[in-house]
């Protein structure tokens, strides 16, 4: 079996990764990475094949932090992944070409690269290092960090919350995953839903003390939760209360 991963120019985004890929060489699988160019040489060490991602994706940088809040630094990001993505269908195309994978492992923020593993026919998974973005009942809408809903004036902040989601979906998201699906030749999606989980399968990097109480998404399976908590571990958490003004949100 030969593995392809492929990364956004993110750490965050690699590291996460690396287990699993690591347990596949172990297993026999020849495993090749495309990932940031500062990591190259430590993917490397670990024993892996790497090389970097076409250099115009890294030039692009994700600089949501200089917003000023939450809505407009999600718009900033998905300014920048839109851009990235242009090159990102041609990278992966490029890597597949050179190392006749298998099986692929992409990102969950390089559109582009998910397209174009879409429109591959190989088999693939989505990597994703943060929490579900769903829009779901009874769940806190993401990004806002926001607790759980127990009071009447909670249900009407999420409410009033998931409109503003899913408006800011279908006028940003919606064009974000079709620049990808476009350049990669896949027909266009129509609603925000259609563009989330498109992969057969999420390697979503969580654990119990991280996530809501909610049903995962098919292709979600809790199995494959691939973070794990030693046995007497303390898990310290303290959330922020949700602004909606005035910056954004930190935990």
């Amino acid at each position: 079996m030969k593995v392809l991963a492929y990364t956004s120019p993110a750490r965050g985004h690699l590291n996460p990764m690396m287990g699993p890929l690591l347990e596949l060489k172990n297993r026999g699988a020849e495993v090749h990475i495309r990932t940031l160019a500062d990591a190259v040489a430590t993917v490397r060490r670990a024993g892996l094949r790497c090389e970097a991602i076409d250099p115009r994706i890294e030039a692009l940088v994700l600089d949501d932090h200089t917003e000023r809040s939450s809505l407009a630094a999600g718009k900033r990001t998905v300014d920048v992944w839109q851009a990235r993505s242009r090159y990102e269908v041609e990278d992966l195309r490029r890597a597949m070409g050179d190392v006749a994978p298998t099986l692929l492992l992409i990102d969950t923020t390089t559109f582009g690269a998910k397209a174009a593993a879409e429109a591959s026919g190989i088999p693939w998974a989505e990597s994703r290092p943060f929490v579900l973005d769903d829009v779901q009942p009874g769940v806190p809408v993401f990004p806002f960090g926001c607790l759980p809903a127990r009071h009447p004036l909670d249900r009407a902040r999420d409410w009033m919350l998931r409109g503003m989601v899913n408006f800011f979906d279908a006028k940003s998201r919606l064009p974000l995953v079709n620049t990808g699906r476009e350049l990669a030749g896949l027909p266009l999606v129509r609603s925000a839903r259609e563009t989330r989980h498109r992969a057969p399968l999420t390697l979503y990097f969580t654990a119990h003390p991280f996530e809501y109480e909610r049903p995962l998404p098919p292709g979600v399976p809790t199995s494959l939760r691939c973070l794990s908590i030693p046995p007497g571990a303390v898990i310290r958490y303290r959330p922020t209360p949700c602004r909606l003004h005035g910056g954004r949100v930190s935990h």
